[in-house]
């Protein structure tokens, strides 16, 4: 199991491409605009412990919900682990929700892999929805156990 509080150090060979705010930015109208940061992204050319896969094929394998305790534990420094922004769409074309949602992009036969609970989708005057895992199989229907 990973103890966060111990620095690991993998191999990394390559070039800091960038280094940028991280912001979320909220619109209204024309006139108003505001940022918000968030932190940094750093952009990297390179390898890290003899691969870094190209973010088409994070987008080709698709993802499932990965419960946020393996995230941050069991799948914390997995390359296929993926802690996400997320907007929901709570007044269609008036009002978003947004939160942080943990991911998985890797293989479907990965002993380490818990789904975890539901997840409310709540729509205004309508309540919560639940994702009980069913996107999850056709957003990753592409591929095979194994990959």
């Amino acid at each position: 199991m990973l103890d966060r509080n111990i620095q690991y150090k993998i191999s990394f060979s390559g070039v800091i491409l960038s280094v940028q705010p991280r912001s979320n930015v909220w619109r209204y109208r024309l006139d108003n605009r505001t940022h918000g940061t968030t932190g940094y992204n750093i952009f990297l050319k390179g390898a890290a412990e003899g691969e870094v896969p190209d973010l088409s094929v994070y987008d080709w394998r698709g993802c499932r919900m990965l419960a946020a305790a393996s995230w941050k534990k069991k799948c914390f420094t997995c390359k296929w682990a993926c802690m996400a922004n997320v907007a929901v769409e709570y007044n269609w074309g008036v009002t978003q929700k947004f939160r942080f949602g943990s991911f998985c992009y890797g293989p479907k036969s990965c002993r380490l892999y818990k789904m975890g609970k539901p997840r409310a989708v709540p729509y205004k005057d309508c309540g919560s929805f639940y994702d009980e895992g069913w996107l999850d199989e056709i957003c990753t229907e592409r591929r095979g156990e194994d990959e």
